[in-house]
């Protein structure tokens, strides 16, 4: 079986004209949606690219909504609100910091905040899910998750600081629930639920890492334990494909792959240890 893994390149959404079957609904979406296998009751993780979606009616918050009217109220909705900016401004590289203001500029970064971090580089989905009533999101000030249904709680209630994407992880929550993974027009090396396997292999890479986190008494910087991480999510959604274990189809305009996340996991680490 071959498996193309280029991606369509994204519509510009300033348009001076639109034919009708390049309008792209809340109805078609849940349709589309569902042909892929998203269900009622279903906990996903979506990683997603609006850009590629196509020209939707409402913009972001349709396509929110039509991940949630896909799932129901009894699913939940997952998404990454990562905040990579809260580290170590020592190993920044793009741009470095001076060693002369190092200090300096750790002293003036903000903690993070729960409520008022926003996501960085995550796209405008996961900001809107944020930002939504009753969206719960995971304490962790470089890898935070945000979850809205169901099991919100369950997902994101807890989120160990040491090894973030490890089993106390939103991540961990979400295989241990039987949930899925939606890659929503989102490049499959982002699927980072393939982190869970660098915590299961051998010779593990551990470093060290830290962050700026808000409290009461002020900016406090947190340090922890994590893994170099090994980004193998684009080989493993080949790997899957292959074997019949995800789908593939288009939503809107999107190239998407979705997957349950436990059998995707025990797959990828059997592959691994191959």
């Amino acid at each position: 079986m071959t498996v193309s893994t280029s991606y369509p390149e994204p519509k510009i959404n300033v348009v001076s004209s639109v034919d009708a079957q390049d309008v792209i609904t809340r109805k078609q979406l849940c349709q589309d949606l569902e042909r892929l296998g998203l269900s009622a009751g279903d906990i996903v993780c979506v990683h997603s690219a609006f850009s590629r979606i196509g020209y939707v009616i409402g913009g972001p918050r349709t396509v929110l909504d039509a991940l949630l009217d896909t799932v129901g109220p009894k699913g939940t909705v997952m998404m990454p609100t990562f905040t990579g900016d809260l580290s170590d401004p020592a190993k920044w590289r793009f741009p470095a910091i001076p060693p002369e203001i190092m200090d300096e500029v750790r002293s003036s970064m903000p903690g993070f905040n729960r409520d008022l971090s926003p996501s960085r580089k995550m796209g405008v989905l996961p900001e809107l899910l944020r930002h939504r009533p009753g969206a719960v999101r995971s304490f962790h000030p470089q890898s935070s998750f945000t979850a809205l249904g169901g099991q919100a709680s369950e997902l994101c209630g807890q989120h160990s600081i040491d090894f973030r994407f490890g089993p106390q992880s939103p991540l961990g929550a979400l295989t241990a629930h039987g949930g899925k993974v939606l890659m929503l027009g989102s490049p499959w090396n982002t699927a980072s639920v393939f982190y869970l396997v660098d915590s299961e292999l051998p010779n593990r890479t551990e470093v060290k890492m830290a962050s700026p986190v808000e409290t009461e008494s002020g900016v406090q910087w947190r340090e922890y334990r994590d893994l170099s991480y090994t980004a193998r999510g684009h080989e493993a959604i080949i790997h899957l494909l292959e074997r019949g274990m995800a789908t593939r189809g288009l939503v809107g305009r999107a190239d998407s792959v979705l997957f349950e996340a436990k059998p995707a996991i025990a797959e990828t680490l059997t592959w691994c240890r191959r």
